[in-house]
């Protein structure tokens, strides 16, 4: 966060000096007024203005010098803006400095002390005070990463959220806009380019988001089943590249850049959980889960939300990964979760079945699934043909698909979207098939009976879900003073696109 120094010449002409701290703290607004160093014309001021920037900085090492700074070589003099403000010439002169703490200490010391101007005028007297450098209405672009997310959402809210979201699309209230792949040969073996997006606008939120991803992915075999997995290869030290932007729909503008990977685990996941919410029994006791992954911890805390379960099972191919995601969620959640030995162990006897993992191969058996059992998947590609065939009532995210792009002489690898060239649904005819924004809003019935066998497939993902999830994050970054702020002026231009 900047913090401004106004060195104040003549009446109306001024030379703002922007200093940044490396650790990114706020360290509070204060001004060094000076008073009338030169009486002169506004072209003379402006000429004034240039030769003082080439002083400001040795002035600015001096102060720090003053008050004993070994942070004082630290200090770097940057570019020079001028812009006309009115009737007057305003300039700025941007400086680091790398720790908050040095910087507060020099300015303590030099409270009331005489400074030298080399090459301007005498020595003058300064004193410090409050100074607004921003317009009260101005609104900053707010950067938050996945540390900063994590801990400003709540499930129970995450699902409210979405269910409103949902309800608005549904009533033709809010707008979702498919997902589309870019899907490019990488030179690693094997592996793609995914350039991947997907929006929605949520005007009763006030938010329109748009997510990006930018993945290296691969389709590898494990345990003899294919799979799509992303590289994490970004510095440093391996990253990967995903953002929600999230703008307003009252004024267009950009209001925050998140990491999506706690956002995409709270949509999901929540999303089950609106699912679950009309599908499951109400008496539902026992909750079986294929996954001990990202996806599926998310899944467990929404669909745990909506129903008090007695016992929670879950398999995972790796005994060390489920029998740690047990024991996390066990104390997290205060509840009987158990890792099993098989697949079949978690599903026996489930009244609600989930399966979320990365498989690209089907994970569910038919023989699982008996009355009133509620399925539920992260991926379409989970559910084959024959699983629909013993479900009474299905329910699909959303029925229009993406779309991928895909250049010649890219390997195969499925899961994309549904239209892919090696990727299936499972579903014979989604056309007709409700989608939840139907049964959120009325529009289609959710369980009718303890005797059904419901479902609600995953066919889709939806980028009006980021819009739902972003309006929590937006606002509660705001309420707590969360996340890196940047001027908005970074993000908006005078120039007609």
């Amino acid at each position: 966060m900047a913090t401004g120094f106004g060195f104040a010449f003549g009446f109306t002409d001024q030379i703002i000096v922007e200093i940044e701290h490396a650790d990114g703290d706020a360290i509070g607004q204060h001004g060094i007024q000076y008073g009338r160093l030169f009486a002169a014309s506004e072209k003379n001021a402006f000429r004034g203005a240039a030769r003082a920037q080439r002083h400001i900085g040795h002035g600015l090492r001096n102060l720090f010098a003053r008050a004993g700074n070994s942070a004082a070589d630290r200090v770097e003099q940057q570019q020079l803006r001028m812009t006309h403000v009115g009737g007057s010439k305003r300039s700025s002169v941007c400086l680091q400095h790398d720790s908050r703490e040095r910087l507060h200490r020099s300015l303590a010391a030099l409270f009331d002390c005489h400074v030298p101007r080399p090459g301007l005028c005498r020595a003058q007297r300064i004193s410090l005070s409050s100074r607004a450098l921003q317009k009260k209405d101005a609104r900053p672009v707010i950067l938050l990463t996945n540390e900063d997310v994590e801990p400003l959402l709540t499930m129970p809210e995450c699902i409210l959220a979405i269910e409103a979201a949902f309800r608005d699309l549904g009533n033709q209230d809010a707008v979702d806009i498919p997902r589309q792949d870019a899907i490019v040969p990488n030179a690693r073996e094997g592996a793609v380019h995914d350039l991947k997006t997907m929006s929605g606008s949520w005007p009763a939120a006030g938010i329109a988001a748009i997510r990006l991803n930018s993945d290296i992915v691969t389709g590898p075999i494990v345990n003899g089943l294919p799979r799509r997995v992303k590289l994490h290869l970004s510095e440093p030290g391996g990253r990967y590249n995903g953002q929600v932007l999230l703008f307003s729909t009252d004024t267009g503008q950009l209001l925050a850049m998140v990491n999506d990977g706690m956002m995409q685990r709270a949509r999901v996941g929540a999303t089950s959980g609106v699912a679950a919410k009309y599908l499951a029994r109400e008496d539902a006791k026992v909750l079986g889960l294929l996954g001990t992954g990202f996806q599926a911890g998310g899944q467990l805390e929404a669909i745990s939300s909506v129903r008090r379960f007695e016992q929670i099972r879950v398999f995972s191919p790796t005994p060390e990964n489920r029998r740690r995601f047990a024991e996390h969620y066990r104390k997290a959640l205060d509840l009987d979760i158990r890792a099993v030995d098989s697949p079949d162990q978690a599903a026996e006897g489930a009244d609600v079945l989930v399966t979320a993992t990365n498989s690209v191969s089907p994970t569910i058996k038919t023989g699982w699934l008996r009355p009133g059992t509620h399925l539920s998947s992260v991926n379409r590609t989970e559910l084959a043909a024959p699983v629909f065939e013993k479900v009474t009532r299905l329910v699909v995210n959303a029925r229009e698909g993406g779309k991928s792009f895909t250049a010649r002489n890219s390997p195969e690898i499925g899961g994309f979207n549904q239209g892919d060239r090696n990727s299936h649904t499972g579903v014979a005819d989604v056309s007709k098939v409700p989608e939840l924004k139907d049964m959120v809003s009325g529009k289609a019935s959710g369980r009718q009976s303890a005797e059904e066998v419901t479902c609600f497939h995953n066919y889709q993902g939806l980028g009006l879900q980021f819009a739902a999830i972003g309006a929590i994050v937006y606002r509660e970054a705001l309420k707590r003073n969360i996340g890196l702020t940047l001027d908005d002026r970074y993000f908006t231009q005078t120039v007609h696109p």
